[in-house]
This record gives C-alpha cells, sequence and structure tokens, in this order.
C-alpha cells in the first residue's frame, strides 16, 4: 500500500496602521486576494517558509511574531496543512517582487479586505483571516521544528 503524502504550505497575516498585506495575484480560478505564501521546500520549516515566500511575493522582509492557526485541508486530487502566521515587518523599503504570478502588491484597509471576502483565495485563507479578525494569537513555540536529518 503507498503511503499517504500531504503537503505543506507557510503563509502570512501583516497588519501595519491598520492595512493589511495582500497580493492580487491569476490563479486557475481567477484573478484572486491572498496572503503572502506558499510551498514548504526541501529542508525548511513552516517558519522559514513563510518569511522566504512573502519575501519572494511582495518584496518584504518580516519577522514573525505568532500563529493564527492551522489548517488542514482536503482537495479533489491531494491534501496539505496550512500554517498561518502573525508577522512584522523588518523594513519598510519593499525589494523587487520575485514571483511572476503576483500582478499587484496591496495593502488594504481592514474594512476593505473584509468587503472584498468574495475574491480571497479558496482554501485556508477564509478561516485564516477570520480566526485573525477575531484576534486568535497562537504563541510561536506552539510549532516545533524537529530536523531528524542533523545529529543531536
Amino acid at each position: 500500500m503507498e503511503r499517504f503524502l500531504i503537503r505543506g504550505t507557510a503563509s502570512v497575516i501583516v497588519e501595519r496602521e491598520g492595512k493589511i498585506l495582500l497580493t492580487r495575484e491569476e490563479e486557475s480560478v481567477g484573478i484572486i486576494l491572498g496572503k503572502p505564501g506558499g510551498h514548504i521546500e526541501e529542508g525548511e520549516s513552516f517558519a522559514e517558509t513563510a518569511v522566504r515566500e512573502t519575501l519572494e511575493e511582495t518584496g518584504y522582509r518580516v519577522r514573525l511574531t505568532a500563529i493564527v492557526g492551522v489548517y488542514q485541508q482536503r482537495f479533489p486530487n491531494s491534501s496539505s496543512i496550512n500554517v498561518t502566521f502573525v508577522a512584522e515587518l523588518e523594513d519598510e523599503t519593499p525589494q523587487a517582487v520575485m514571483e511572476k504570478k503576483i500582478l499587484e502588491v496591496l495593502w488594504l484597509p481592514i474594512e476593505e479586505v473584509k468587503r472584498r471576502r468574495d475574491e480571497w483565495r479558496p482554501g485556508s485563507t477564509t478561516p485564516a483571516l477570520d480566526d485573525y479578525f477575531a484576534g486568535k494569537r497562537y504563541p510561536l513555540e506552539l510549532l516545533q521544528w524537529l530536523d531528524h536529518t542533523k545529529t543531536p
């Protein structure tokens, strides 16, 4: 019997002066608003992925401050676990966006983000933003990175 594999993704929610950092990007479902994030690469932790993906998709370097939630998702042909973090900017000046699918990097007022709910990326974006707006925050220490490829 073949083992079941699950993909890992990580994303961030960054708030600054009452605005949320989002990406406007083209996906198979159309143009959507998404939280910066993406798939874990070989050897990365969820936290490392969140920081790297945010830089690639928005040009901003971030520092993680909390966890909003962990979301297990089942799709027709796959499953994934997403960890969504809260982050703050390390630098106010963005670098060039490296991800080609990103059409625009936006800082939207919270009320506008809520009004544009029908544009949110399908999947973990809805529960993660809902949890964030509800004030859910968990310590970063909740998530442990155990690298068994290194000797103790």
